[in-house]
């Protein structure tokens, strides 16, 4: 299973990278603000004006147990150089041509993506819908959660469930107070989660967990979340993992409802697109359930026809691991409706562009396959 998972990896990540030598200033979208929905659909899609660089660092900080934690971290970030070594992934077994090793950052301040991976993912799944990102002016960054990544195997235990998120907590910290890269962040913020870290993403923005109904379904129908259950861990279940510094999120073919239910997704507080494909399977029930239990404010749901698990980033139109399907939609083409889906939704909801609505209201066509409506309560 990993070496499929890393062949696989390794054929969509050498298929191409953003090539910004064509690109002019009134793409990047950090520093224009496009007159139409029209306008900016065509500015999100094209590639914008930065080179992108890469680098790769690890923290440690104490958990919620107290113990010592390790994780991964990938950075990726604007750039002017247009040569220099080229970065690779996994430690040098992935090339990603066109994207530069460390180089220096592009001078000034530009707003982050923070993302978190899926079950037995890794931090760069979804790499070349960021670099895309990056070269209209975002800075992303990746927590690779330990234990949870494409070279373990078994099932979730309780901890991975909380862990996720401060992780996620704990990687900000890093990159605002300590990190180089915090002299070139504005201090906006967009979390990104595909998968299970859609369903990360949750907590994060104000989600509280079911404690009551996990304990009871714990009894009767035990699972990975019950199988090293503590004390502790439903007091840091009960106690949340909110992070205010964050100002909208996306989710990505996020699941796991049932560990919030509708009383917790009821306490979110923030601004929530989600994204589902309709040959995901359960997915779109899934991203329903949530779709109903939110509370007072605005949201957006796209649903991607022909769109499968994987549509979203570097295994988009690949057959060959977990959640594709053969009758999904070329990944260069779901991969541009995810850039466009994230850059407005980021634009609008943490940049706090106009001219969007169009665009996240779904009165305006991003593509014939993708359904986007919108929700204000």
């Amino acid at each position: 299973m990993r070496l499929i998972v890393a062949l696989a990896f390794a054929l969509t990540a050498c298929q191409g990278s953003p090539d910004a030598t064509d690109a002019t200033d009134d793409t990047d979208v950090v520093a224009a603000d496009p007159a139409t929905p029209e306008a900016w659909i065509d500015a999100l899609a094209a590639v914008g004006p930065y080179q992108v660089g890469f680098r790769e660092t690890s923290i440690t900080y104490t958990d919620k147990l107290g113990e010592p934690r390790t994780i991964r971290v990938d950075i990726w970030y604007p750039t002017d150089a247009t040569s220099g070594a080229e970065a690779s992934y996994l430690g040098g077994a992935i090339p990603a041509p066109g994207i530069w090793l460390e180089p220096e950052p592009s001078a000034g301040k530009f707003p982050l993506v923070l993302f978190s991976h899926g079950h037995q993912g890794g931090a760069e799944n979804l790499s070349r819908t960021f670099d895309h990102m990056v070269t209209h002016g975002w800075v992303v960054v990746a927590p690779e959660h330990t234990g949870d990544t494409t070279f373990d195997l078994g099932q979730r235990d309780t901890q991975i469930y909380w862990r996720r998120p401060t992780d996620v907590s704990a990687t900000l910290d890093h990159v605002l107070d300590v990190d180089p890269i915090s002299a070139h962040l504005d201090g906006r913020i967009l979390g990104v989660g595909h998968s299970f870290g859609g369903y990360t993403q949750w907590p994060l923005a104000g989600a509280h967990w079911d404690v009551d109904d996990m304990i009871a379904k714990c009894a009767t129908e035990p699972d990975g979340l019950c199988s090293t259950w503590t004390d502790a861990d439903e007091a840091i279940f009960r106690a949340g993992a909110s992070d205010d510094r964050i100002q909208a999120f996306a989710t990505l073919s996020g699941g796991d409802f049932d560990r919030f239910n509708a009383v917790g997704v009821g306490t979110v507080d923030r601004p929530m697109m989600l994204v589902t494909g309709d040959l995901d399977e359960g997915n779109p029930e899934k991203t329903a359930q949530y779709w109903d239990a939110l509370p007072t404010g605005t949201y957006v749901r796209a649903t991607l026809a022909h769109g499968d698990h994987q549509s979203y980033g570097d295994y988009a139109g690949t057959t060959s691991i977990p959640g594709t399907n053969p009758d999904h939609l070329d990944g260069e083409r779901s991969r541009r409706i995810t850039e466009v889906l994230l850059g407005a939704w980021g634009a609008r909801e943490v940049l706090g562009k106009s001219n969007l609505d169009g665009v996240l209201d779904g009165s305006v066509e991003i593509d014939s396959d993708l359904t986007v409506e919108t929700q204000s309560r």
